[in-house]
């Protein structure tokens, strides 16, 4: 999965960036039962996000690989 949203980014920091959300996300999904991949699985990691105590900047870098658009 990692691969097919990298390969769909041109920028290098974008890609660097999108990596690493998707890193920790796989690294907190890796704690969960096995579950598909839905909006509601994405909305309980957004809900840990939040537990965490991130400030909206950093939350939305960690969440922009899952859902966001490439900007570059």
């Amino acid at each position: 999965m990692t691969r097919l949203v990298l390969n769909g980014v041109t920028s290098d920091h974008t890609k660097r960036s999108y990596r690493t959300g998707l890193e920790q996300f796989f690294a907190w999904l890796e704690t969960k039962p096995r579950q598909p991949l839905s909006k509601a699985l994405v909305g309980e990691y957004l809900a840990h996000l939040v537990q965490l105590g991130l400030h909206p900047e950093p939350m939305s870098l960690r969440l922009s690989p899952l859902f966001g658009e490439p900007r570059g």
